[in-house]
């Protein structure tokens, strides 16, 4: 290093005065990720997530790899404009007592068939589309808490169609597969047991058992969970590749980032307190959906919410499922995902709906190459029902980047120039 003045051979995984945040943006993604890791605990996390976001920015516009414009024309998504929040409601909202008798969509709209599957005196239940043959991907779906699997009805129907678009996809098209978890939808199982491991035996009960009802057996997997969803198939990926050697393909998770649950389940109690607790018709329940801006696509609030909810003698609608009742299990959902998501045994994928949410272990894991992070900025946390069509066309592409039985599609992403 004659020749060269102190500053000039410093190393850059040093932090100075002055110019580190010039000398930090001009790092390759490889030597940030290294400079974040051995400056973590010295660096606010704020300051970390800007320099993590700035550098994605850069690499993304230089690359093109994520340009999420060029799906502009091929999906676009209607979304309901937001309105105001409505004020809380303690006890119901709107005076209806008659349901709307406007026709609303049904699950046969979005999937060819429905099944209960039966273990003991549990029943599960189950919308899918078979794949047609051994060629076919299939995408096994998991919802959030308080949610069903009807909210993952638009964006079945648009892979299906992506699919038949598609000129690698048309030949075989896609298996799908969305199902009720515990305490949700039309699923009954006697234990009120939410802890994650017992809603990870679920969903290892529920997948293998359509692998084999759908002659499904030898077909590649890809794991989508919502929310909870996405902590639960993450937990299950394991046991599925390593116990049972299911070929998972590809594990994605949608707007779930660890810290940032974690953190919400806070202030979970005050949130749930002020839902309301019952709805006149259907079609309020929607409405309020909609206003609140909890579902931005009409569509699908209009097939999802029926499922949220049940009918009394009195002519009213509650909740299936009091979520506030879980509350001893929330500790089990998150801690640990980010870790066990980045260590996956198989390709990863996370959507998120904006970028300030990413947690330490994402945003060093991402920049190592690990997973890919796609961001949606026109949607809200219910990415899968706020625009499907754009979620769809993102899975396709994950499958084509990590199926073998389809061309390999490279990305430039965070190469070394």
């Amino acid at each position: 290093m004659s020749g060269c003045s102190r500053r000039d051979a410093a190393s850059p995984d040093q932090p100075r005065r002055g110019d580190e945040s010039l000398l930090l943006f001009s790092l390759p993604y490889e030597r940030l990720a290294t400079f974040l890791y051995n400056n973590r605990r010295q660096l606010p996390m704020d300051l970390q997530r800007k320099l993590f976001i700035k550098k994605m920015s850069r690499e993304q516009a230089s690359s093109g790899a994520e340009d999420l414009q060029r799906y502009s024309s091929e999906a676009k998504d209607e979304l309901t404009p937001l309105r105001p929040p409505s004020p809380p409601m303690r006890n119901s909202y709107s005076s209806d007592s008659i349901d709307s008798m406007v026709s609303l969509p049904t699950w046969e709209d979005f999937f060819e068939k429905r099944s209960l599957l039966r273990r003991g005196d549990d029943t599960f239940r189950v919308y899918y589309t078979e794949p047609k043959s051994a060629e076919s991907p299939v995408f096994v779906f998991h919802h959030g808490a308080g949610s069903s699997a009807l909210s993952f009805a638009l964006l079945a129907s648009s892979l299906v169609k992506g699919f038949e678009k598609d000129t690698d996809g048309k030949k075989n098209g896609c298996g799908i597969m969305a199902f009720d978890c515990r305490g949700h939808g039309e699923t009954r199982v006697m234990e009120k047991d939410y802890k994650l491991d017992s809603l990870i035996e679920d969903a290892i009960f529920v997948i293998q058992t359509f692998r084999e009802m759908a002659n499904a057996r030898s077909n590649s997997i890809f794991l989508i969970g919502h929310s909870l969803g996405g902590a639960v198939l993450t937990g299950s990926c394991y046991r599925l590749v390593n116990e049972f050697g299911v070929d998972v393909k590809g594990l994605g998770m949608l707007d779930i980032v660890e810290d940032t649950a974690v953190h919400s389940l806070q202030g979970m109690h005050t949130y749930l307190s002020n839902l309301p607790k019952s709805f006149g018709s259907l079609q309020s329940a929607i409405d309020w959906h909609l206003k609140t801006g909890l579902i931005r696509n009409k569509t699908s609030a209009e097939v999802s919410v029926p499922s949220y909810f049940k009918r009394l003698d009195s002519g009213r609608y509650v909740w299936r499922i009091d979520l506030s009742q879980t509350a001893e299990y929330w500790n089990t959902w998150f801690v640990g995902l980010s870790k066990q998501f980045v260590s996956a045994p198989t390709s990863k994928l996370l959507i998120l709906a904006g970028t300030d949410s990413l947690d330490r272990e994402l945003m060093i894991g991402q920049m190592q190459g690990k997973y890919q992070l796609v961001v949606f900025q026109d949607s809200g946390h219910f990415i899968q029902e706020d625009v499907p069509k754009k979620t769809a066309l993102t899975l396709i592409d994950f499958w084509k980047r990590n199926d073998k039985k389809v061309v390999v599609i490279r990305s430039t992403w965070g190469a070394k120039k």
